[in-house]
């Protein structure tokens, strides 16, 4: 039995400080392509925020997936949670950045959907619908429910639309690109701090492009020598992250620098063995 809107009222003034918010799901996949449940995540902050043992719940309690050790999400960035690992990767075989399984499925008829932090507070509720202003496409058809704008209210219907096409798990949503809400899409692109920095030797670098182009990225040492290009070729927008192995290097201060399209971004890197 779905909670109460009195209820949810409630649970609202006791909301931890936005952080990590429901941003896509897809609770109901259609038969042509049926990759079963899955719900988006996006770091909503400026932060790299860790995700142990945080739960994720349905409307049932005894309904828990606890995220492992190791999770984090990066600023500005996704996560996916899956329910099937396997059938996620056969349809969507270039998003990387979903765990899984969590072993219940989502009502088609709709229910409140829960994130709790490793404190137990509740950090973000979405209780969607098929009806009562929720698109319902979403309702087996194929598109899945995308939020407008990450800073919309997504308690409320009118901040949900349907996905063009089968929805994009793990990267920008698809209604956001078509529709340039508030018009506010940068023409640029973003690298993020390298984590965790200090490394030694292994350390995960992210970056968001907003625009397709040909992207370079390499590294320099504090001479301004380059030393290693880690990437050199055409990406479409969206978000990645790949892992720099620098156990050849000795300790000190590295730069990273991605290029696009003739524009660059910096970040400093501190290997310390």
């Amino acid at each position: 039995m779905k909670l109460n809107i009195l209820l949810y009222i409630f649970i609202s003034i006791l909301l931890a400080e936005d952080s990590v918010i429901i941003n896509e799901i897809n609770y109901h996949s259609s038969d042509e392509f049926d990759v079963e449940d899955w719900v988006e995540l996006y770091n909503t902050t400026d932060e790299i925020i860790n995700l142990e043992n945080w739960e994720f719940k349905d409307e049932m309690d005894n309904h828990i997936f606890i995220i492992p050790s190791g999770i984090f999400i990066f600023p500005n960035d996704y996560l996916v949670l899956c329910k099937n690992s396997a059938l996620f990767i056969s349809f969507f075989p270039n998003v990387t950045n979903f765990i899984g399984e969590f072993g219940f499925g989502l009502s088609g008829g709709g229910e409140p959907i829960r994130l709790f932090n490793s404190d137990g507070e509740l950090v973000d509720f979405v209780d969607y619908d098929d009806e009562n202003l929720w698109p319902n496409s979403p309702d087996g058809t194929g598109p899945t429910l995308e939020l407008l704008y990450p800073s919309f209210d997504n308690s409320l219907a009118e901040s949900w639309g349907a996905s063009v096409n089968y929805g994009t798990p793990g990267s920008i949503n698809s209604i956001y690109l078509s529709n340039n809400q508030e018009n506010t899409i940068p023409n640029e692109f973003i690298i993020y701090p390298n984590f965790p920095n200090p490394f030694n030797p292994i350390t995960q670098i992210n970056y968001l492009l907003h625009n397709s182009g040909m992207v370079k990225i390499s590294v320099f040492d504090i001479n301004g020598k380059e030393l290693n290009v880690l990437t050199n070729g055409f990406q479409s927008m969206g978000n990645y992250n790949f892992i720099w192995n620098a156990e050849n290097y000795p300790s000190g201060v590295y730069f990273i620098q991605l290029n696009l399209n003739g524009n660059s971004q910096i970040q400093k890197m501190v290997l310390m063995k």
